[in-house]
């Protein structure tokens, strides 16, 4: 047989495709340790590790921690020190308060904060937030703080905005987290955000709370006295956000310009985030073990 009559007989030996390039590989996101269930929600948040301290020694030195974990903001979200959207998607909020809880039917997911103890007279707010789940069988509780709040505040203060999006399996909690101070010798107002993509599930044995998944930062310097006294004191604002797109419901892809590694600021601390910690394009699988 001719080598002309081998081509028509089997034409890809003439023109072999070329592969598709593979997929990138996704990184998995498996969902945090949780605690529970238990009876009420403040039963739920009573069983949380306490934090901060009451004394303090002559060298400055942090004794006498706290026995007992305090719930006030848990179970009064209005008077959580975060509790207020950042001025920058004040527009977004109708009243200016932050949607620290959402139901779903008879079910629900909180974001909560167990305030650390401070000693009297002590200018300092410090908090560590929580995700409680509520569902038929009790309260679930994420067993150890997803972020927390510890800053001066005179000179410092913390916002957050949480928009929420529920399909059947999933709900989806947009976040924007706010850490600013006053800097430039109390001349300016430095802020930085960091948006964060937060997945809970409700079903199963029990429900799923993954880490937060990085998609954005913000970062502001606000002049207060224009000009400045300082030379170097200059006013600046940068935003970055990835795009997001969905192959499968429990897979995202977030494409764009990778932002900077660390997230947060001098107040601020994440302490469940996936993936290497910033805002990092890729593909994420969300897998329940």
């Amino acid at each position: 047989m001719t080598m002309r009559k081998l081509l028509v007989l089997v034409p890809w030996l003439a023109s072999p495709a070329l592969a598709a390039p593979p997929a990138p590989a996704a990184t998995e996101i498996k969902p945090v340790e949780l605690a529970g269930p238990f009876r009420s929600l403040a039963a739920s948040c009573r069983a949380a590790p306490p934090c901060g301290f009451t004394d303090m020694d002559a060298e400055g030195n942090e004794r006498a921690p706290a026995k007992q974990p305090n719930c006030d903001y848990v179970l009064e979200p209005a008077n959580d020190m975060i509790g207020h959207v950042p001025a920058a998607v004040a527009a977004r909020s109708a009243d200016g308060a932050t949607a620290m809880t959402h139901k779903i039917g008879g079910n629900e997911i909180r974001l909560g904060g167990v305030r650390c103890a401070v000693p009297q007279g002590l200018r300092r707010e410090h908090a560590e937030y929580y995700v409680f789940v509520h569902r038929k069988d009790g309260w679930w509780r994420t067993a150890r703080p997803m972020f927390e709040y510890d800053y001066n505040d005179k000179y410092c203060g913390g916002a957050l905005y949480v928009r929420w999006n529920d399909t059947p399996s999933r709900t989806i909690a947009g976040l924007l987290v706010e850490d600013g101070c006053l800097t430039c010798g109390k001349q300016a107002q430095e802020t930085s955000m960091a948006e964060l993509m937060l997945r809970v599930e409700l079903t199963g044995g029990k429900p799923a709370v993954f880490p937060f998944l990085p998609v954005g930062q913000r970062a502001a310097v606000e002049l207060l006295l224009d000009p400045p006294d300082q030379a170097d004191c200059k006013a600046s604002k940068s935003a970055r956000s990835l795009q997001e797109s969905w192959p499968a419901d429990n897979e995202v892809v977030l494409t764009g310009k990778p932002g900077h590694a660390a997230l947060g600021g001098s107040g601020l601390t994440l302490d469940a985030v996936a993936g290497d910690g910033g805002v990092t394009p890729g593909r994420y699988r969300f897998t329940r073990p």
